[in-house]
């Protein structure tokens, strides 16, 4: 039986071989094991940061990045209408504020300090509400206002430590809350602002964003500062130069804009701001001038909607400082004087040369037909009894020739512009029609 199972064996193993060098003759090589990566390459996208051009503090932008704006400072627009007294969701960031409800208290007849009632508060900078108004920003509701304003209780941020002042963005955190099939959804943010004081704030808010731009009452100061370096300067205005006329330097020398200050405004506010008939104020430059104050709105009209108002001025962009206006002034009546000089260059160059090419061509014809007919030609006329070739050199090539052949003699017809025409008998001119 042993000896049975052991054949057995043997012969498997021989068959198995012999498989085995069949396959790999069959195939011509030995199989490998491979790892194939079969994950799906993830594209990497490099997210944008706020590069301090634009005015506008941009939820879309945070919606895609919640860093879009660390590091930046944001100003808070003060609104105009007196909806509202208070904030609300502005909280002190991982401390609590302590707060006195009322002044030192003494009892009339032990003249000693009564308990001084306090309040605990995480509110940045809290005062009693009991009376007007708070402003909530990202109202959560589908009227695309932005915020909301309610009655205010407890404790709340006044509107004078936000209105007007000057935020640093530190980080902010976003969630976004798919509310539609559409493009529609809410964008909660947690935004750490640091205050002038370096007091760290959590500005809580809640946007229903639909894909359009959603009104802030908020302008990044880098952009304002770009417009501060004008204050206490003076200004002359560069499109009254004319580069035609030197005297022109100083009459714009004269007629001086003096940028006085970058403030607020009231007559400029914006026409409708979506945050449920808020006004706003407006910054502008005020500049004196002949007398007169002006102003220039620093903001964009086409996003905020700002009326112009009375004495707006609208040749900012040209404004230049004095010395500056001269020196390109200077520099553009040079060029254009060089541009002049070249150009005269130029002509007395062409005027050489075809001086120089007609003398030639003069000697050549000369040679040629002699002093008299050389003349001619030169002066583009043709006479009576002239070979064709005399007559191509005055007048050029015709546009046509008519040719009558008779037994005797060719007559040719030659056909130039303005009805003029040539008449050949046996190549001698013996006509002129013009």
């Amino acid at each position: 039986m042993c000896i049975y199972l052991q054949k057995g064996v043997i012969k498997l193993l021989v068959c198995s071989v012999l498989f085995n060098i069949s396959l790999y003759e069959a195939v011509g090589q030995e199989f490998k094991v491979r790892t194939v990566n079969t994950e799906k390459k993830t594209e990497s996208t490099t997210l944008s940061i706020y590069d301090g051009e634009s005015p506008f503090f941009d939820l879309q932008e945070l919606a895609k990045n919640p860093h879009y704006y660390d590091g930046a400072k944001i100003l808070f627009i003060p609104h105009s209408s007196h909806s509202y007294s208070y904030y609300e969701e502005f909280y002190i960031k991982d401390t609590i504020e302590m707060q006195s409800l009322n002044d030192t208290i003494w009892s009339k007849d032990k003249k000693r300090i009564k308990k001084i009632n306090k309040v605990i508060s995480n509110v940045y900078k809290p005062v009693r509400a009991d009376t007007g108004k708070a402003y909530y920003f990202g109202s959560g509701l589908h009227d695309l206002n932005g915020g909301i304003i309610k009655p205010a209780y407890g404790y709340a941020t006044p509107v004078s430590a936000i209105d007007g002042k000057v935020f640093t963005v530190k980080s902010c955190t976003s969630t976004i809350d798919k509310k539609s099939s559409l493009d529609f959804y809410y964008l909660n943010l947690n935004i750490v602002l640091e205050d002038t004081d370096g007091v760290d704030i959590l500005w809580k808010a809640r946007f229903w964003m639909s894909g359009k731009y959603v009104f802030m009452p908020i302008i990044m100061y880098s952009y304002i500062e770009k417009y501060l370096q004008f204050v206490g300067k003076q200004y002359v205005n560069y499109g009254l130069f004319d580069v035609k006329d030197p005297s022109s330097i100083e009459r714009v020398l004269d007629d001086i804009y003096k940028c006085t200050e970058l403030s607020y405004i009231e007559e400029n506010r914006v026409i409708s701001a979506g945050f449920n008939s808020i006004y706003y104020y407006s910054l502008v430059l005020f500049f004196t001038h002949q007398g007169e104050e002006i102003h220039y709105n620093i903001i964009p009209t086409k996003n905020y909607g700002w009326m112009e108002g009375k004495n707006s001025m609208k040749e900012f962009d040209s404004l230049m400082e004095p010395l500056a206006f001269k020196q390109r002034a200077l520099k553009e009546i040079e060029e254009r004087d060089l541009k002049i000089e070249e150009m005269k260059k130029t002509t007395l160059k062409k005027i050489e040369e075809k001086k120089n090419a007609e003398a030639i061509r003069l000697a050549e014809l000369t040679k040629k037909y002699g002093t008299k007919n050389a003349k001619l030609i030169m002066e583009s006329v043709v006479q009576i009894g002239w070979s064709k070739q005399m007559c191509i050199e005055s007048w050029g090539e015709p546009s046509d020739i008519n040719k009558t052949i008779t037994s005797n003699t060719v007559h040719e017809q030659w056909v130039y512009g303005n009805n003029q025409y040539l008449y050949f008998e046996d190549g001698k001119l013996t006509a002129i029609q013009n």
